[in-house]
């Protein structure tokens, strides 16, 4: 059996940029914004995942998940696809922000899902800040586990529907970070109007962008989800997010 698992070389890089980025935060003594986060951050969270994610990239390749993230050529249009869709997520993720912010004077969503409604860290402990949390929201959700939930499918309806497994593992996964704030949603509503917020978190912008993350992976890798993710949390979280004060007074005087 093979050591070496395919796209290794990558994926090596991928963790030592990890570290990289974390050892920024510990020097700088960034915390985590929401309780989550701390999990997130531990040195052996980390290393649990990076061994998971490792063991992984065999069943990824035996799945069919793209290996061509160590290649050049094609892969670079859907970098700049990733790139460009992000950008234009994240730009209505603050306007969204901002418009919230001026009838409520905060976001009550987020504070219901998270206790506070001031998730984005202070730059420039932001950059680092949110390339680890990318790199590891990608490695978990999409490597470890869409990778193993559309294997886990594709024994049920068989290899030569691997594509069905994957859209439905795909569905599943990517209700993981709309979770939060559709089960707040839930809690406070009647049962008469859960289809009605149910099919508004599925079409909402976060549902959707999880779902073409997993797209992106499924096609050209996981480093164009990762470069998709780090691409929205730059102009979401560093660009608007560590200045929001500025931002809410140029929009809202």
């Amino acid at each position: 059996m093979r050591w070496r698992p395919p796209t290794a070389l990558g994926y090596v890089a991928m963790i030592a940029t990890m570290i990289v980025a974390r050892l920024w935060l510990a020097m700088s003594d960034a915390g985590p914004m929401i309780e989550s986060q701390g999990l997130a951050l531990s040195w052996l969270t980390l290393l649990i995942l990076a061994l998971l994610g490792w063991g992984t990239l065999f069943l990824a390749e035996r799945v069919g998940f793209a290996a061509e993230w160590e290649r050049r050529g094609p892969v670079r249009r859907w970098y700049a696809l990733a790139v460009i869709v992000a950008v234009v997520y994240g730009v209505l993720s603050a306007s969204g922000d901002v418009g919230v912010w001026a009838q409520h004077d905060g976001n009550p969503a987020v504070l219901e899902a998270f206790g506070t409604d001031d998730v984005h860290q202070r730059f420039p402990d932001s950059i680092p800040f949110y390339y680890y949390g990318g790199v590891f929201m990608e490695i978990f959700l999409r490597l470890i586990g869409l990778t193993v939930i559309t294997w886990l499918l594709g024994l049920v309806v068989g290899r030569s529907r691997v594509l069905v497994a994957f859209w439905i593992a795909n569905v599943v996964v990517s209700l993981y970070e709309p979770w939060p704030f559709l089960e707040n949603d839930l809690d406070h509503a009647p049962a008469a109007a859960w289809p009605s917020i149910i099919s508004d978190h599925l079409l909402g912008e976060l549902y959707l962008a999880n779902l073409f993350s997993g797209y992106l992976y499924w096609r050209s890798g996981l480093w164009t989800a990762v470069i998709f993710r780090y691409s929205y949390y730059v102009v979401w979280h560093v660009v608007y997010g560590s200045f929001r004060t500025g931002w809410l007074e140029i929009f809202l005087g």
